[in-house]
């Protein structure tokens, strides 16, 4: 019996050797000529078109008009007192510094793409650029 149950499993074990020896793998089917439609509803096949669909496509999005903002807003803006003790001098040198070593590194890059290991890489150089950009 003992010689039997380990028959068994190892029956059991070649079973699922073939199972997924059986199902390799495949690469999944991602077709990169996506079904593009114009406004009128015609297809649009070739390259060219495609792109002048998404260039109109995300100049519609992006370039909206400013939303104005309730009166309500716009009268307390009109009747608020700057406050002195907010400062809104550019920042230092010292403060970029100190500001660039607290970055974590090992982090995805923001939109502009630069690492923060990166800006730490550059040292003084990297610190008086950040410098320059803000005060300008």
């Amino acid at each position: 019996m003992i010689a039997n149950c380990g028959r068994t499993h190892w029956h059991w074990r070649e079973k699922v050797h073939v199972c997924f020896k059986a199902r390799k793998p495949r690469p999944a089917n991602i077709s990169f000529s996506s079904r593009i439609t114009v406004i009128d509803g015609t297809l649009v096949s070739d390259k060219q078109g495609k792109l002048l669909c998404w260039k109109e496509f995300y100049e519609g999005m992006l370039n909206r008009q400013p939303i104005n903002p309730p009166e309500a807003l716009r009268e307390a803006a009109s009747e608020a007192t700057p406050t002195p003790s907010i400062p809104v001098s550019p920042p230092t040198i010292d403060e970029v510094h100190k500001d660039i070593s607290q970055l974590r590194s090992r982090r995805a890059p923001a939109i502009c793409g630069i690492t923060a290991e990166l800006l730490k890489a550059g040292g003084a150089c990297s610190t008086e650029w950040l410098t320059n950009i803000r005060k300008a």
